[in-house]
């Protein structure tokens, strides 16, 4: 839910962080994201508030898409690895 609920306004361009709002009790916190991260984020559209949810109607299509995502890339990139990650891992 953290990536989910993730907002334009929570994303600091500058500095390249992002702050993440509690999930279930925890702390709100900040993370660095990577050149690599930040390109990608820019290449977004900007049609919703929220950074993913807007795109799908709930979190299942959301993690349904990684999912497909994982797997699209693990076969172009000949790297079974890939499919060890999952959607809570992005919160790592």
């Amino acid at each position: 839910m953290e990536v989910a609920r993730l907002e334009w306004t929570d994303v600091d361009y500058e500095r390249s962080k992002v702050r993440i709002l509690p999930e279930k009790g925890s702390n709100p916190r900040i993370a660095k994201l990577s050149g690599r991260a930040m390109q990608m984020l820019n290449k977004i559209p900007r049609n919703f508030p929220t950074i993913f949810i807007g795109r799908y109607k709930n979190t299942c299509d959301l993690r349904r898409s990684f999912e497909k995502q994982r797997r699209t890339m693990a076969a172009k990139m000949g790297n079974p690895r890939l499919m060890k990650t999952h959607f809570h891992t992005l919160r790592h």
